[in-house]
């Protein structure tokens, strides 16, 4: 009895051991496991439990966002991990968790095996079959693929998602309270998992194919109560999530950083989806870089390509995986588990994007923009599952083999040997694990003690957004001097929010102040930098002098900006790390109360300068109220994503002059037009071959096709016209083309068609290819680079330039252009030309006074087979009137230009938590047009209550939330009122998280006191 037990032991043990064997020859050691994504509540653990509870409103990320992940699904995981932070010491914590992780995903799938799938066989053979099958999930290239750069979603993923199918089964076999309990405790732990939501999806997908796959086995009312025990166990986060997809989703699919690398990443997994590579669930990461040292890249995965890249290596795996073909063999010939054969064709073939016949589904699945945005990265999503599919089937293999060496030979022998060359090809297929490759060697780091003082301190500060700097690249991504690579760790240690790059994808309002912020310091313009932090409402500045990068502003030159803003001041130095305060926030607890604001139109979705609030300060946009005081026509010339996506026209006529149109609203029919005094710099035209021989190239302005007359003194005052008070007006202003010193054209110096032909991908070695055709130079790529540069080393970067690209799309993909700024080192954008037009336009805005030069890049860039076709016709650099044109705006004639007043002072706020704020004004007059602003990211889920009404929501700076404030009261409404007002602010998605907890407590009661009753009954 005693050996029979051990025996059924053994297995565990043997697993446990190579698990731990795992962790001691990766994570133990004196060192913290952090990079890449990451997440690290033990950095503060009553911050980040706090907001996994009240998760709705990310207050911590950038200017407050939706939840657009499943944040609070941290919170369970976050209480396990305080629990172990009372035994551990901070740095091990993560640590134990991927250990957790590692032993409990095999752990999962030999009880899964041996008291489900495999139960009706011999106990030996059960134990040997789940016990391989449980090898095979640990011992594996995709398992070393999931740690290797881990995310504490993916980890969960690995380790409970095989528990919580297990949970389902024994749930729907025997009804009773332990494996209600068991289902309810294994999926409420498992929605760490959803952190990610579309691994619920894939959950959902497994195991609604599951489910179906039992009906004639146990009764449908015990399915429906599964279904609706795992979806009462996540409606807590799903509720809020779908509020999020159906309001923001836009937000993400159109962020820019995606708008760029979506599609790269997409095409890492196409590269990665043949027959082979498959078969072996070898997945992009093989071809992914990362920055060595500031200069230098190298392979993600150097060991684990070159060897994989050995023939033997290979052939070992491919021996495993025909265990799985044995396995699925079996249970087509015995005709049972069909329902896990689907599965396996299916994930095969999300995965096999690159095979035929498998790639015809991925293709009719990427019909859907929203699919293809959410698994473009499918072998994330994917991998795992089948996975999970392959260890099932790698059991039943081992098993038909097993009974197949039995009946063969009478002896044990070969069966035991049969054994060994099995474990042995499972441990060699990833014997690099136990050198210290499971994990990426270069996320085990150091952290200075300077940034745990720099958390210290700030948790004893209030309230107040920081703005962190260096600020040079949308993509968030970072590099330490000590060694950190990845999307970043301050806010785990500190609560207040930061306006971090890693939040962009969520929310336009950050990824707008990151164009604001970059055009601002890298002009080297402090009243536009300090404007650009009044806006956004900023109390700190974190400059980290520990980041490396080749674009980063120079830390002598950032600083020497700051101290040239006098409300800013250096208040703490932690190391490398200084922390300044700003001084110049008029607001308590993120609110304030203003009289007299500007309503100023119209809304713009992105913009890198914003002229109303540098003439106006704050403002509002009354998108109900059409009567404007102030509209700007040229509000935004903004083209650093590709293109402008506020309607801005740009053409060129007969004549080949630039022309910039704009309708004018019919809101402000009838009222001026205001021309302001033109720079004579921004019109001053030199010539090529004279520079001291200067002209002055002036615009014409039109409404319709009317010319406006500007005054004489035109440099010295400004010009007013009076709108027509009906008819249709479209604004037009005229730049001629003069070919002059600070300009390029391709028809003059086409020196480019005949550069040596170069690829600047240092990894891929497919073909290029360049030929001049009668059209231009056209260029073809395939698995390469084609790349040639324009250089325009005598521009100055005090004046504003229009850049007109000609180019048509002979197939695949657009060619890569990149603005490369000299005076700072730094690419000003990144971008894919337009495929479905011949023209791209784009602006650069006016920078340093005294900068010099800029470096047009183009590359036509084919990632594996695709190829990538386009011409190039045409480019042309031509003076713009940048300033000219975003100061030109129609004013009201009834419009009176008091200045604003701030009320804050008189007004007290309660601020309890992220999504709930009281705030009391004092003796205010409610009908002098009172603005109550509350600085987070607009979003139609704030709303603002007071004696019962929702006050009237409006956009402040154009992109806060602000509420007017009305009389309520019966009173005089010419008089002030004496009592003030209460207003209370709710972000009203919140309760959508609770009313899910609340269900799913209030089911868990009525299912156990059924259960309990149902016994005594």
């Amino acid at each position: 009895m005693e050996k029979i037990k051990f025996s059924r032991l053994l297995p565990i043990i043997f697993i446990a051991v190579i698990g731990i064997s795992i962790y001691l020859t990766n994570l133990s050691g004196n060192f913290w496991f952090t990079g890449w994504d990451n997440l690290h509540p033990e950095f503060n653990f009553a911050a980040n439990i706090k907001r996994s509870l009240f998760s709705s409103w990310q207050e911590y990320q950038g200017l407050g966002l939706p939840a657009g992940n499943g944040h609070v699904t941290e919170f369970f995981r976050e209480l396990l991990l305080f629990i172990i932070s009372l035994i551990v010491p901070l740095q091990t914590i993560r640590k134990i968790y991927a250990l957790l992780m590692i032993l409990a995903g095999p752990f999962g799938v030999f009880f899964l095996l041996k008291n489900v799938f495999l139960k009706d066989f011999d106990h030996k053979i059960n134990l040997i079959s789940s016990f391989f099958g449980a090898v095979f999930y640990l011992l594996h290239i995709a398992t070393v693929q999931i740690f290797y750069l881990p995310y504490e979603a993916f980890m969960t993923h690995y380790g409970l998602m095989p528990w919580m199918i297990y949970s389902v089964y024994r749930y729907a076999y025997k009804t009773d309270r332990k494996n209600l309990f068991f289902l309810i405790v294994i999926h409420l732990l498992g929605t760490a998992q959803f952190y990610i939501p579309p691994l619920f999806i894939v959950y959902g997908f497994l195991l609604g194919v599951i489910l179906i796959s039992l009906i004639k086995k146990v009764s449908w009312q015990k399915i429906l109560t599964i279904i609706l025990l795992v979806l009462l166990c996540n409606l807590f986060w799903i509720l809020p999530f779908l509020y999020y997809s159906i309001n923001n989703i836009g937000s993400q699919l159109n962020a820019y950083s995606n708008l760029l690398y979506s599609l790269d990443i997409y095409l890492k997994n196409v590269e990665y989806g043949g027959l082979i590579d498959t078969l072996l669930l070898k997945g992009f990461l093989f071809s992914f870089t990362d920055q060595i040292s500031p200069q230098n890249y190298g392979y993600l995965m150097e060991i684990w390509r070159n060897y994989f890249n050995n023939p033997w290596t290979v052939a070992f795996g491919l021996s495993l995986f025909s265990v799985v073909i044995v396995g699925i063999i079996t249970n087509v010939r015995k005709k049972s588990n069909y329902a896990l054969i689907i599965l396996f064709i299916i994930f095969f073939s999300l995965i096999a994007i690159n095979t035929f016949p498998f790639r015809f589904l991925n293709d009719i699945l990427r019909k859907s923009s929203l699919f293809d945005q959410v698994f473009r990265n499918p072998f994330t999503k994917f991998s795992n599952s089948l996975l999970l599919i392959e260890s099932i089937f790698f059991a039943f293999g081992i098993q038909a083999l097993t009974n197949l060496l039995k009946k063969l030979f009478k002896t044990d022998f070969f069966i035991y040997f049969f054994m060994t060359i099995i474990f042995l090809l499972q441990v060699i297929i990833v014997l690099p694990v136990w050198q210290g490759n499971f994990i990426y060697p270069n996320l085990k780091v150091a952290i200075p003690k300077e940034y745990f003082d720099l958390f210290d301190y700030f948790k004893n500060q209030g309230d107040g957004r920081i703005a962190n700097f260096p600020q040079y690249s949308p993509s968030g991504w970072e590099f330490y001097n000590w060694g950190y690579r990845g999307s970043g760790f301050l806010w785990y240690g500190i609560e207040q929010p930061i306006l971090d790059r890693a939040f962009d994808v969520w929310d336009k309002n950050s990824e707008n102040y990151f164009w604001e912020i970059y055009k601002a310091t890298y002009s080297n313009d402090p009243i536009q930098t300090e404007n650009v932090l009044t806006k956004y409402d900023v109390k700190w500045l974190i400059v980290d002098n520990n980041v490396v990068s080749g674009q980063a502003l120079d830390k002598d030159k950032l600083a020497d900006l700051l101290n040239k803003i006098p409300d800013l001041s250096l208040v703490g130095t932690f190391g490398n790390v200084n922390v300044y305060e700003f001084n110049n926030a008029t607001n308590k607890e993120y609110t304030s109360l203003d009289r007299n604001l500007p309503n100023i139109s119209p809304i713009y979705q992105w913009n890198d300068y914003d002229t109303a609030f540098a003439q106006y300060k704050t403002y509002v946009t009354d998108d109900k109220n059409v009567l404007s005081s102030i509209y700007y026509p040229f509000r935004t010339l903004f083209t650093g994503r590709g293109k402008n996506e506020d309607g801005l026209e740009i053409t060129q006529d007969s004549a080949g002059f630039i022309v910039f149109s704009e309708k004018i609203p019919a809101s402000v029919y009838g009222d001026q037009l205001i021309i302001p005094k033109i720079d004579a710099g921004e019109i001053t035209d030199y010539d090529k071959n004279n520079l001291l021989k200067t002209s002055l190239n002036i615009p014409s302005f039109y409404i319709n096709d009317s010319k406006i007359n500007l005054v004489k003194d035109f440099t010295n005052k400004e010009t007013v016209v009076n709108l027509a008070p009906q008819e249709e007006q479209t604004i037009k202003i005229v730049i001629p083309k003069t070919g002059g010193y600070y300009s390029y054209d391709s028809n003059n110096d086409n020196s480019y068609l005949y550069e040596p032909l170069k690829s600047c991908d240092q990894f891929q070695n497919g073909k290029i290819d360049k030929k001049i055709v009668p059209t231009g130079l056209e260029l073809i790529s395939t698995g390469n680079s084609n790349c040639f540069d324009i250089s325009l080393s005598w521009l100055s970067q005090k004046y504003g330039y229009l850049i007109l690209i000609k180019n048509q799309n002979l197939k695949g993909r657009g060619l890569f252009f990149s603005l490369f700024n000299n005076a700072y080192n730094s690419s000003d954008s990144q971008n894919y030309l337009n495929t479905a037009s011949d023209d791209s336009y784009f602006i650069i805005p006016p920078r340093e006074r005294y900068g010099l030069g800029y470096n047009l890049h183009f590359d036509n860039y084919s990632l594996g087979e695709e190829t990538s076709d386009n011409i190039i016709s045409h480019v042309g650099v031509n003076p713009i009137p940048y300033r000219l044109l975003t100061d030109i705006k129609v004013v009201k004639n009834s419009y009176e230009n008091h200045p604003s007043e701030n009320l804050t002072e008189g007004i007290e706020v309660n601020h309890p938590n992220y999504f709930t704020y009281s705030v009391k004004t004092q003796d205010i007059n409610t009908d002098s047009n009172s603005t109550l602003t509350l600085y987070q990211s607009y979003n139609s889920g704030w709303i603002a209550i007071t004696n019962g009404k929702i006050l009237p929501h409006v956009l402040v700076n154009n992109w806060a939330n602000g509420w007017k404030l009305v009389k309520t009261s019966s009173t005089n409404s010419n008089q002030p009122s004496s009592d003030g007002l209460v207003v209370t602010i709710i972000f009203w998605p919140q309760y959508l998280e609770f009313a899910g907890l609340g269900l799913l407590a209030l089911v868990i009661i009525i299912l156990l006191f059924k259960e309990k009753y149902g016994r005594k009954t």
